[in-house]
């Protein structure tokens, strides 16, 4: 439930974020996001044994998923649907 609850938190935020930022800024801004929790979660498996970093894991990878729904999950299907002509859409 806490997963889903951060995907949809970072939906949320592409769906407010893409109409007055744009589609290429709420991409990389994603993108960034995506590259500093995965690092975060990389690091943290290296420090096995302590439960301050399983703590650290859990809270990354909730992170990885707000970063990833504020961007990369939803930028492609806007891309994608306006990348054809109309009367192909229809």
């Amino acid at each position: 439930a806490m997963c889903c609850a951060a995907q949809l938190v970072g939906v949320c935020v592409s769906v407010a974020s893409m109409d007055t930022a744009g589609r290429r800024s709420t991409a990389l801004r994603s993108c960034l996001g995506v590259v500093l929790t995965l690092s975060l979660l990389a690091v943290s498996f290296m420090y096995k044994g302590d439960p301050l970093w399983d703590y650290v894991k859990v809270v990354a990878l909730m992170l990885y998923l707000v970063a990833f729904g504020s961007g990369l999950s939803g930028v492609p299907w806007v891309i994608n649907a306006e990348i054809y002509p109309l009367k192909l859409r229809s």
